[in-house]
């Protein structure tokens, strides 16, 4: 036994070698595979699809449950009492009428507040069709540009060529010197300025090789054109051609006052006239040709620049026209507010004492009409400032409750308090709110702490996003969307039970493109989108890098929800 053992240590001790570049192999082997199934990893995105929802925009605030013994009742507007309901110590249910006040001034205020909107809407409308017209006038003036360019650039070659063959041309070789250098040095010796040898063939060359670079980028466009880059390469080319007119035209100037001292002073030439007229025709056709070339760009330009100034102006002015609507709709639904402040009920359900308002009577707004003895409990929170102003009465409210989680009630707010208190540099509002009843009413204990939710703003049916799919840049706001040839495989693998409804992850050939958006209100999960997208259209909810795992990504609700819908549906969303 103990010889064998002796042996294998000993077979073994020779072969260490052997075993060792095994054991390389292996490790290198096993690195190399790894290696390469890393490099197959991509980065993958979470797809969707946009569609309408509603979001819920609130505000938070925490207080206590207190049980008060009496609430004054008041009149949100001032004005005539024209009806009474409720009597002087007489029981009064919560939201119970107890008096009505003249509607009529109300009413023609809603009308009015009615008739300004429809015409600022009316107004948007045309605003937009115009910026329609003239994105299409503009469209337009680019493929006419591309067209008169094409003339141009067909035309070109036959003219730079002639022009060529006169900057080149060479008739006294024996003193190595160019026809037009020839030229302008007679001109130059009769009218004594300075004259410089190969001036003239030396800007020409410099001028061809910016053509030639212009040629070939002209035969890369193609439609539908980059609007950006085809204003570049359209100024290039006004200045390339530009240059050329303006060396071609001297030269021309320059043959015409030397053909004038051979007509005029007997100037003698070695050059022969007849060579000398070819020439001074070629160029002063190639001059002529070059001019109207420079007035069909100057135009095209003009025009592109106009639509686009035109265009620009739309957008600040359909920009305003929809922050007047705003306004307008803000003043409708105030005027609508006072319409049914008309009508005074009773916040809370109890005894009216102190009642003494008669028929005919005029009364002012915030002015205590009576007094409510109660005792149902109310919430008492208190808001900053910024969230106060946001806040009316009547607006719904969810409760929640540290002590009673089980416990979920609704209410609604009765009074917002008109003086603030400053504590540590804040200012904040009471607020009261009425609850609505409900057997775990029972449950709540006076002094209790409460946490209340106020939906401030609701809406329905639009266009909606989450959170997580928008980007931002240089303060404007995008998304990110499959590329053409992506998104043609996506939709072709998308089933129409699905669309409009589920998210896939998948991994995309091409980058993905940025859709710039204008966004509107949102809560938690959600943005609101007012333009940019429509519904149907496919965006990037997430992306998730090579070696990072979807399911540790931060997902809200919406990725719980197996559908993607864009907001409404599940539990009410939440402000911040």
């Amino acid at each position: 036994m103990a010889n064998n053992f002796s042996n294998f240590i000993k077979t073994l001790a020779k072969n260490k070698i052997v075993i060792f570049i095994l054991v390389a192999v292996i490790i290198v082997g096993g690195y190399l595979i790894y290696k390469k199934t890393a490099n197959k990893e991509v980065t993958k995105y979470i797809i969707g699809q946009v569609s309408k929802g509603t979001i819920n925009k609130t505000v938070s605030g925490s207080g206590y449950i207190t049980i008060p013994d009496q609430l004054d009742v008041k009149s949100k507007i001032g004005g005539e009492v024209v009806y009474i309901e409720a009597k002087n110590n007489s029981f009064v249910n919560a939201g119970a009428l107890i008096l009505k006040i003249d509607s009529k001034n109300y009413e023609k205020q809603v009308d009015d507040a009615q008739f300004s909107l429809e015409m600022a809407q009316m107004s948007l409308e045309k605003l937009i069709s115009q910026k329609e017209q003239t994105t299409n006038d503009l469209n337009k003036a680019y493929e006419d540009a591309f067209q008169n360019l094409s003339t141009i650039y067909g035309a070109l070659p036959s003219l730079v060529t002639t022009a060529k063959r006169v900057f080149e041309s060479e008739t006294l070789k024996e003193i190595n010197l160019k026809d037009l250098d020839f030229y302008s040095q007679v001109v130059s010796f009769y009218n004594n300025l300075p004259y410089t040898k190969n001036q003239q063939i030396d800007s020409f060359n410099k001028l061809l090789s910016e053509y030639y670079n212009l040629f070939r980028d002209y035969q890369l466009l193609k439609l539908p054109l980059n609007q950006n880059d085809f204003d570049k390469f359209l100024e290039s080319s006004y200045y390339t051609i530009k240059n050329l007119f303006d060396l071609i035209r001297n030269n021309r100037d320059n043959l015409l006052a030397y053909k004038d001292l051979y007509d005029n002073h007997s100037v003698f030439t070695e050059i022969p006239i007849t060579t000398t007229v070819s020439q001074l025709n070629s160029l002063s056709e190639a001059a002529t040709s070059l001019n109207q070339y420079l007035n069909t760009i100057t135009s095209n330009r003009n025009t592109i620049e106009k639509y686009k100034t035109t265009l620009k102006n739309y957008e600040q002015d359909i920009k305003n026209q929809e922050y007047s609507i705003k306004q307008k709709e803000n003043a409708l639904k105030e005027a609508k507010d006072n319409l049914n402040n008309c009508y005074v009920r009773a916040p809370l359900s109890g005894t009216l004492t102190n009642f003494e308002i008669k028929k005919g009577d005029l009364i002012s707004s915030n002015t205590a009409l009576g007094t409510l003895i109660t005792k149902n409990k109310i919430a008492e929170i208190t808001l900053t400032e910024i969230d106060a102003a946001l806040v009316k009465e009547g607006q719904s409210v969810t409760l929640t409750f540290d002590a009673l989680p089980e416990v979920t009630l609704k209410g609604r707010v009765t009074e917002v308090g008109l003086l603030g208190q400053t504590s540590a540099g804040v200012v904040s509002y009471p607020i009261k709110i009425s609850i609505d009843s409900s057997p775990d009413l029972e449950k709540v204990k006076a002094s209790m702490t409460v946490d209340a939710n106020i939906v401030v703003e609701e809406k329905n049916d639009i266009l909606t996003i989450p959170l997580t799919a928008l980007k931002t840049k240089n303060e404007k706001s995008f998304v990110e969307v499959p590329d053409e040839a992506d998104l043609t495989l996506i939709k072709s693998q998308t089933s129409t039970n699905q669309k409009q409804r589920s998210q896939k992850t998948v991994a995309l050939k091409l980058p993905p493109k940025e859709k710039f958006v204008e966004t509107g209100i949102s809560d938690d999960e959600n943005i609101e989108i007012t333009s940019g997208l429509k519904e149907g259209d496919y965006i990037i909810i997430q992306t998730i890098a090579p070696g990072q795992n979807a399911s540790t990504l931060k997902q809200n609700s919406f990725f719980n929800n197996t559908q993607f819908r864009m907001g409404g549906g599940g539990m009410p969303p939440m402000m911040r």
